[in-house]
């Protein structure tokens, strides 16, 4: 992944470490960004459940 190739050019000295700081900066902040549109379809599903009179029981 991008993340092993910034750590290798940076054990074979071709980039410095705040490359290798700003290549985990940007995977992390795409994980949060996958996180956040996972939540927000799990909230569209609830809804369109609820509007289709849907409800939730107790108990399960």
């Amino acid at each position: 992944n991008a993340l092993q190739v910034a750590k290798t050019q940076y054990e074979i000295g071709d980039v410095d470490f705040l490359s290798v700081l700003q290549m985990q900066a940007r995977l992390l902040g795409s994980r949060i960004q996958l996180i956040r549109i996972k939540n927000a379809k799990l909230a569209q599903r609830v809804d369109l459940h609820l509007a289709l009179g849907g409800g939730f029981e107790e108990g399960i």
